[in-house]
């Protein structure tokens, strides 16, 4: 459903009078936004589930479609329209609106930047916002820059705190993306270092907010933008908002963003970090410098995420390394990122090059291929060992260049990583842990021919037209920025390792299948799944308390710390024959499958044992869920249309079921240790949703692992004795009386010891 870019100006208008009155004539800090005598609150002791939600789905979505749609939705959520390239509103932001508006075409170009970059610094971003400001000494411009962070982080705490759930929810998003990245940070503290990455949604959502912010302000500068005195009633007189019409891309007038000016005009987000900004610039050019400079800062920024004809890989020559145990050096892995540019992208032609030649830049993008001679940095996440003073799980080849390599003339760049050795070793039958690493690796588009003729193209046309404030803050930027730094990510597992002490369960279970497909054609498969997972208490956790009655079974629960790794894979295809539908003869059919599911890291979970009157107990142990990805390829030859399909990947999980493990409790005894191994057989259904090499999902391949779960738990029992209702009169004295027991007490429990637990072959992996 569309509807026309105008709304109602009348019904705007009102409303903008009854939000605006009180607000001061001109003033730039009106509606709040940390400046004027706003007060500026404390931190959210929380932040909203929907926003932190948001944030990982905006992560793990990146580059695919579903990533489009978390980034339409989001937008939605903070108030902002979304348009179509004719001009109409494909999709209203929710109420209030902010009052500005993305384009349909941001989309692909914001879900693409989100997978693999480019992040640019806190200060990068604020020297492109600050960069139409008028010529100043490097000093004062970085002293400046330091009151705009300060100033930012005041809008986000006022905003974070406001009434207004859209205005929060902005908010929220932004500092959940800050503190879920890589290198987590708080955007509500006013000591974050102007250092930190923020991604393309960081980006998009603060930019779009302060040009518009920027631009209103210069719009009352003006005095285009006119409050009457509060209670008169008269109108406001207010520039409209966008025109309908082609959009290609709109990169270049904040006003083409401007859908409504009232909802714009009644709330300043970043009142107090646009007076900064008015401090340097004399009173007489305000308006002009602040229209122009919004114009710039979209521009820029803008221009900076546009650049998706970039593509990066990062790819690993195996999916885990495993730590040693001893104080040598361990395995060894070569990571190799390859960085190509690809622009036949229809968004690079679309926005690129039309927005840079309407803002006087003549630049022609690059050919299709490799990016070669530039400069590469690796970084990894997630190395430091769980105890302090402990040396990294991981860490980079003694020779190997981390900073500053150089892409070859293919675009390729390795790294080789390994193992950290252990101080103090590890006893030979340790559990493993199991740890999630992040690597990244950062090529500099600015180092590289794409990024120097764009200097080039800027710097001609500054030449011709010295006095364009949109081309100077476009060129100051260029010339600041360390960055724009594009990445290739990826994680992998690295198998750690950990004594037994208050290891609680283990479970194992490992299968493999391999088979012919059958569903009139010929073919193999193959499937198989590996689940390795243990859970630990907290240290000092006490002793399982299981609480019993004279009637009825007992329970005992406890929390634990759930370390895991969890692999599921399948592979097929299947040739088959059949009669075309439109023509005389036959197909022969191709289909091919793929389909990765797994998981490693740390959760929490919960153990929970019964009891019952005769001792016995049960105990449920939950495996839990897989998440992964499937993709098909159907290829047919014969009646030739279509000769090729390949299916868009599918996200799906598979729920693995608990296993009950049984056994008994001595309940002469107050206190005790259980150990034991099951060894349970379990069968498991593939959900069909994810593919299959035909029709109807998976083939004939079901899958029963062996599941084997070692568990040790110390316990103390807990008697309630069962007590009659007071009666008048009393019970006569030769009543009969419940007596606990003696031996029921509390009596402390021994801590289990290494060799209680049989979880891993000495010596094995």
């Amino acid at each position: 459903m569309t509807r026309p870019v105008h709304r109602d100006l009348t019904a705007s208008l009102l409303a903008g009078l009854l939000a605006l009155s009180g607000c001061g004539v001109g003033s730039p800090s009106a509606g709040g936004g940390g400046g004027g005598n706003v007060v500026v609150p404390p931190p959210p002791t929380s932040l909203d589930g929907t926003a932190v939600s948001d944030a990982s789905t905006l992560v793990a979505a990146a580059g695919s479609d579903q990533g489009e749609l978390a980034i339409m939705m989001v937008l939605k959520r903070a108030g902002f329209d979304l348009m179509n390239p004719d001009g109409t509103v494909a999709l209203p932001g929710d109420l209030p609106h902010q009052g500005v508006a993305f384009e349909q075409g941001d989309l692909p170009i914001l879900s693409r930047a989100m997978q693999q970059g480019p992040r640019i610094t806190l200060d990068d971003l604020l020297a492109s916002w600050s960069a139409f400001v008028p010529a100043a000494t490097p000093a004062a411009l970085a002293e400046l820059q330091g009151r705009l962070r300060g100033k930012l982080v005041d809008g986000l705490l006022v905003s974070a705190a406001s009434t207004d759930p859209v205005r929060q929810y902005w908010s929220h998003l932004i500092v959940a993306l800050g503190r879920q990245s890589d290198e987590p940070y708080d955007l509500l503290d006013h000591a974050v270092p102007g250092t930190v990455s923020l991604d393309p949604m960081q980006v998009a959502l603060l930019t779009y907010r302060y040009q518009a912010d920027l631009w209103i302000a210069g719009q009352r500068a003006g005095k285009q933008l006119r409050l009457a005195p509060a209670g008169q009633g008269a109108p406001l007189a207010a520039v409209s908002g966008a025109t309908p019409g082609p959009r290609p891309c709109t990169m270049s007038d904040t006003q083409q963003t401007v859908m409504d000016v009232t909802s714009l005009a009644s709330s300043t987000f970043f009142g107090g970090l646009i007076d900064e900004v008015a401090k340097t610039i004399p009173a007489a050019e305000t308006f002009g410098k602040f229209t122009a400079g919004a114009n710039a800062v979209l521009t820029v920024v803008k221009m900076i995420w546009t650049f998706i004809a970039f593509d990066g890989k990062l790819e690993l020559d195996a999916p885990m390394l495993v730590r040693t145990k001893t104080a040598t050096a361990g395995e060894t892995r070569t990571f190799s990122a390859t960085f190509t540019y690809r622009t036949g992208n229809g968004q690079v032609a679309n926005c690129i090059r039309p927005a840079l030649n309407a803002a006087g830049i003549d630049f022609s993008l690059p050919q299709d291929g490799p990016i070669a001679d530039a400069r590469v940095d690796w970084e990894m996440f997630g190395t430091k060992a769980r105890e302090a003073g402990k040396l990294p799980i991981v860490g980079f080849q003694k020779g190997q260049v981390q900073l500053g390599g150089r892409t070859d003339p293919a675009g390729l760049r390795q790294v080789i990583i390994e193992g950290g050795p252990q101080s103090p070793v590890i006893a030979a039958n340790a559990l493993p842990d199991y740890r999630a690493v992040n690597m990244m690796a950062k090529v500099a588009l600015k180092d590289s021919k794409l990024w120097t003729d764009l200097q080039d193209a800027v710097g001609t046309a500054l030449a011709g037209n010295p006095v364009s404030i949109m081309l100077s803050a476009v060129s100051e930027t260029l010339l600041r920025m360390n960055t724009p730094l594009f990445s290739a990510r990826r994680g992998f597992t690295v198998k750690d390792w950990t004594d037994l002490a208050n290891a609680v369960i283990h479970v194992q279970s490992a299968e493999s299948r391999s088979g012919t497909a059958t569903a009139a054609g010929t073919g193999t498969e193959t499937v198989s799944l590996d689940v390795d997972i243990y859970r630990k208490v907290p240290v000092g956790t006490k002793a399982i308390d299981i609480v019993l009655g004279t009637t009825g079974p007992g329970y005992g629960s406890v929390a634990l710390t759930e370390n895991y790794r969890m692999v599921l894979d399948y592979a097929g295809n299947n040739d088959r024959t059949e009669p075309c539908a439109c023509v005389i003869g036959t197909d022969t059919i191709l289909d091919q499958n793929t389909y990765h599911l797994g998981g490693s890291g740390d959760a929490d979970s919960l153990m929970m044992i019964v009891v019952q009157p005769d001792g016995t107990f049960t105990l449920d142990v939950p495996i839990g869920s897989m998440v992964g990805t499937s993709r098909g390829i159907w290829a047919t030859s014969g009646c030739g249309v279509p000769p090729v399909y390949t299916e868009p990947a599918v996200y799906d999980s598979v729920y693995l079921p608990p296993v009950t493990v049984t056994g008994q409790l001595d309940l002469s005894k107050a206190s005790g240790d259980v150990t034991g191994r099951a060894t349970l057989a379990t069968s498991m259904t593939v959900p069909g949703t994810v593919g299959g090499i035909y029709s109807g999902g998976f083939s004939q391949l079901p899958i029963s692992p062996v599941v084997t779960v070692d568990y040790a738990f110390s316990y103390t029992l807990t008697r309630i004795p069962y007590r009659m209702a007071p009666v008048s009169p009393p019970l006569a004295s030769t009543a009969p009386r419940l007596v606990v027991p003696a031996s029921t007490s509390w009596q402390p429990a021994p801590k289990l010891t290494s060799s209680q637990l049989r979880c891993a072959a000495p010596g094995g992996p």
